[in-house]
C-alpha cells in the first residue's frame, strides 16, 4: 500500500502557479478532478456516506488531502493560515500544514499544493502554544490515518527537496519514517532534520511565522490516484451527473451511476437488485454484492447473502 507509484519528483519553484482566487463555478473542475482520483469502489463508499472505518485508511487520506486544498482555495477572502492534522486520542494536533500556493503539475496533468509542514513533538509544542487559537483549521484523523500521514510526510518532502542530506541524517540511524516503532506517539518527528528551514517558498518570506521557520520543511502534496491494475477507476462513469459539483468532498458522491452494478459496472441490460440493507447500491449477483459490501454494509462478514 505504501509503494506510492504516482508520487514523482517535482521542482516546485519551476511549476506555474494557479491564479487564485476564482469565484463561483470557476472552481468546479477542482472537485471533479479530485473525484477522478478515486476508484469505483471508493466512489461507492463515498456515496453511501460510510464511516471512517468503513472507508479505510487510503480513502480517508485522499479526502483529507482534498479538504486541505479545496478549503484553502475557498477561503481566499479570509485565508485559513494553517491546517492541523489532529488526533484527539493521541495527543491532539501532531502536524501543522501551511499552504504557499496551488501549482499546476503539467507533466502529470494534475495540481499540487506547495506547502510547508511543522511536525509537532512533545518538546516543540510548548514553544508554539500560540497556535491554540483560531489561526488553524483542524482535520481530525483516526489512528490509522495518523500512521499513514507519518509514513507519507517523508515521501512528500523527498519529492520536492532541493537540499542534500547530511552524513548525520537521522534516516541512516533511525529509519524512514523516524520513530516508526512509535507511530502513535509524538516523541519524534517522522522527517529528518536535514531540510529544516531550507527553501521554504512564500512561507519562508512571511515574517509572521519567523519563529518557526527553523522547524519547517517544504513538501509537495497532491491527489493520490487509483491505479487501474488494482481497482477499476473508470467503470460506470458514463452518465454520471457532474452538475453542481462544488469544491468539497461531497462532490465524490456525484460520480456513482445507479444504473450499473456497484462492483463490476454491469449495466441495466441485465436485472439489477437493490441492496436490502442500505438501499444505496444495485448489484447484478450475490458475488458482486458481497465484494462491495464486505465492510460497508450491515451484513455479517461470514454471511455473503
Amino acid at each position: 500500500m505504501w509503494n506510492l507509484l504516482n508520487v514523482h519528483y517535482l521542482q516546485l519553484d519551476d511549476l506555474p502557479t494557479l491564479h487564485l482566487p476564482k469565484v463561483g463555478e470557476q472552481n468546479n473542475w477542482m472537485s471533479v478532478h479530485f473525484g477522478m482520483s478515486l476508484s469505483y469502489r471508493e466512489r461507492g463508499l463515498g456515496d453511501m456516506k460510510a464511516s471512517a472505518v468503513e472507508k479505510g485508511t487510503l480513502l480517508n487520506l485522499k479526502e483529507s488531502i482534498s479538504l486541505i486544498i479545496c478549503k484553502w482555495i475557498d477561503s481566499s477572502k479570509s485565508r485559513v493560515e494553517a491546517f492541523g492534522l489532529h488526533n484527539p486520542r493521541k495527543g491532539g494536533t501532531y502536524t501543522l500544514i501551511f499552504v504557499n500556493d496551488i501549482k499546476l503539475d503539467l507533466g502529470a496533468h494534475t495540481i499540487v499544493a506547495d506547502a510547508c509542514i511543522v511536525p509537532l513533538t512533545k518538546s516543540l509544542i510548548p514553544q508554539i502554544f500560540f497556535f491554540q487559537s483560531s489561526m488553524h483549521a483542524n482535520l481530525e484523523t483516526d489512528e490509522y490515518e495518523m500512521r499513514a500521514w507519518r509514513k507519507l510526510l517523508p515521501v512528500l518532502a523527498e519529492r520536492c527537496r532541493t537540499w542534500q542530506h547530511s552524513p548525520n541524517c537521522e534516516y541512516l540511524s533511525k529509519g524512514i519514517p523516524i520513530g516508526n516503532l512509535d507511530v502513535d506517539g509524538m516523541e519524534e518527528s517522522p522527517i529528518c532534520s536535514c531540510g529544516k528551514g531550507k527553501n521554504l517558498g512564500a512561507f519562508g518570506a512571511n515574517p509572521k511565522w519567523k519563529m518557526i521557520h527553523k522547524e519547517a520543511i517544504r513538501i509537495a502534496i497532491g491527489p493520490l490516484f487509483a491505479t487501474s491494475f488494482l481497482e477499476d477507476s473508470m467503470v460506470g462513469m458514463q452518465g454520471a451527473t457532474l452538475d453542481g459539483a462544488g469544491a468539497d468532498t461531497n462532490a465524490f458522491s456525484k460520480f456513482t451511476n445507479m444504473d450499473n452494478c456497484a462492483n463490476c459496472g454491469g449495466s441495466a441490460q441485465q436485472t439489477l437488485q437493490m441492496c436490502s440493507a442500505c438501499k444505496k447500491i444495485k448489484y447484478c449477483s450475490k458475488v458482486c454484492h458481497w465484494k462491495i459490501h464486505r465492510k460497508g454494509c450491515k451484513f455479517k462478514p461470514d454471511s455473503p447473502t
